[in-house]
């Protein structure tokens, strides 16, 4: 984590980091739809060229080509230079609430980070510490295996605090495998948030590049970029819930 305390950077819980996945979530299938009806107007342009040469009389092949690619080009053109302002703005829009979402990621870059705000404040956790001053290893292997167990997130965060001060090689555990075996939920659906709203930016930024570099099917070219992302399939599935009742 950074040295520098940044007050211009809000803390977002979860549920936020969610509600920003679903937004960029959105935005991504916008993008997805503007460049798809703005690939059949290219098409549509492309047929209606070719069907007006394919009717001109006797004209030097080659003339005819370079003339036909040439109100082509003109016709697609127009079309992007009309689609530009759409497209920015989604950028945009997408590009503000990613960089939201980034902000986030020293909040969770450890589940050890969120047991300790989660216990924060808990008078239980200060009489836990007390009592672990002069715990030996077996009995902190107990102590968080007993933790896990009953989800007790304020001892398992005094255990962490008590392992992490010990010499490594007097250690039962490390304090972060402690603070996984704990799974908590918060971290778990904060962390792919942040995953779900990343490919969904570089989504939107791939299909937006692509189009204004006239490559083809860029709709199929963000579906590539998409694959082989291990994002959780259940927090997809909310996110896509939530959108189709915005809708």
């Amino acid at each position: 984590m950074s040295n520098a305390l940044n007050p211009e950077t809000p803390f977002l819980s979860a549920s936020q980091l969610i509600e920003a996945s679903s937004a960029l979530d959105a935005i991504h299938s916008r993008t997805v739809k503007a460049i798809g009806a703005l690939q059949r107007r290219v098409n549509v342009v492309k047929q209606a060229v070719a069907a007006r040469w394919k009717n001109v009389g006797n004209i030097n092949v080659s003339l005819q080509r370079q003339a036909e690619a040439e109100e082509v080009r003109v016709g697609v053109l127009e079309i992007r230079r009309s689609a530009e302002a759409e497209l920015d703005a989604l950028f945009k829009e997408a590009g503000a609430i990613h960089a939201r979402t980034e902000s986030q990621r020293d909040f969770y870059a450890s589940p050890v980070m969120t047991l300790n705000r989660m216990s924060l404040g808990d008078a239980r956790r200060t009489q836990y510490s007390e009592q672990l001053r002069g715990a030996g290893q077996a009995e902190l292997a107990h102590l968080g295996q007993w933790a896990v167990s009953t989800g007790n997130h304020a001892l398992a965060a005094a255990i962490v605090a008590r392992v992490d001060a010990m010499p490594a090689g007097q250690r039962p555990f490390f304090g972060v495998a402690l603070a996984e075996a704990m799974r908590i939920e918060e971290h778990r659906k904060a962390v792919e948030a942040i995953k779900i709203a990343d490919a969904r930016f570089q989504g939107v930024v791939i299909a937006i590049r692509t189009w204004k570099q006239g490559k083809a099917n860029p709709v199929n070219t963000v579906s590539l970029a998409l694959q082989g992302r291990t994002l959780d399939e259940d927090l997809l599935r909310e996110l896509e819930r939530d959108n189709a009742g915005a809708r």
